[in-house]
């Protein structure tokens, strides 16, 4: 099942991602994160002259759904500066989704035979949107494209993990 990771695979797919943690590698973002930051000051002193008040819970929300849309799928979500971006919208459906569609992800995770015999699909827009985007920016990623985010710094891990396991012999070579 796509996305269930376990045993094995888990722990490969962890020694891979790992190094992308380390404090050096995440510095690399905070760039990333004051460009965002500038814009989300300069937002509310925008509202701020023309409202007397700022609802400072959109803005911190906007912030936050800006700061992950860059460093976790490097794109420019634009929440503080465009009212109704498509992440936002995408993220927004996936997150307050209708109980059947919750339900309908339970029984994929859990009881995949029982979702394949009522067969039923895995493609819901709310689902397929962010692979989707992520897939799109790792071409542009290895088109030559950097921005030393998240998305960055775990194809540089599996190449350098791929770089190591090619590198060195297996038993019994």
């Amino acid at each position: 099942m796509r996305g269930s990771k376990r045993d094995q695979e888990w722990k490969d797919l962890r020694a891979v991602l790992s190094p992308a943690f380390s404090t050096g590698k995440m510095q690399r973002m905070f760039p990333l994160m004051c460009d965002i930051a500038d814009t989300f000051v300069s937002s509310c002193l925008k509202d701020a002259e023309k409202n007397s008040s700022v609802n400072m819970k959109d803005k911190a929300g906007r912030f936050s759904m800006d700061t992950i849309a860059s460093c976790a799928f490097g794109i420019k979500c634009n929440s503080l500066t465009q009212e109704n971006p498509l992440f936002v919208q995408k993220a927004d459906s996936f997150f307050t989704a209708a109980p059947q569609l919750v339900l309908r992800l339970l029984m994929m995770r859990n009881c995949p035979r029982l979702f394949n015999a009522l067969s039923l699909k895995e493609d819901l827009e709310e689902v397929g949107f962010f692979p989707i985007v992520t897939e799109t920016t790792i071409r542009a990623r290895q088109a030559g494209e950097k921005r030393g985010d998240f998305l960055d710094l775990s194809l540089e891990a599996q190449a350098e993990d791929s770089d190591t396991t090619t590198a060195s012999p297996k038993h019994g070579d």
